[in-house]
């Protein structure tokens, strides 16, 4: 939980005002970034794989752990309007980008 609460706090320090973040299931969350093109969305998730992969995650006072993320990007176009299948298509290329090697952005 401490981990899940932690990874909340990077999303939070890394998101803008208007994106919006809630956890989606167990240990995956799910963003809603409004006013961002595809290329934006990647970027930002790239900096977040790289600030979560980079950082220590304390399991107690004096051993941490290092951990990896494997993201999913759907962006919205004039054909793409359904956003439930806007979200099944981000949950395909989470899971594409787990069976290339993790810790990975897949768009």
């Amino acid at each position: 939980d401490s981990v899940l609460q932690e990874i909340a706090g990077i999303l939070a320090q890394t998101m803008r005002q208007s994106d919006i973040v809630g956890r989606y299931g167990g240990e995956e969350f799910g963003l809603i970034l409004p006013n961002t093109t595809g290329e934006q969305a990647y970027q930002l998730c790239e900096r977040l794989r790289s600030a979560i992969a980079e950082y220590p995650f304390y399991v107690d006072t004096q051993k941490t752990i290092n951990l990896t993320v494997s993201i999913g990007v759907c962006a919205r176009s004039a054909e793409q309007t359904d956003y439930k299948q806007m979200l099944g298509k981000a949950d395909q290329m989470l899971y594409e980008g787990k069976h290339k090697g993790r810790n990975r952005v897949e768009i």
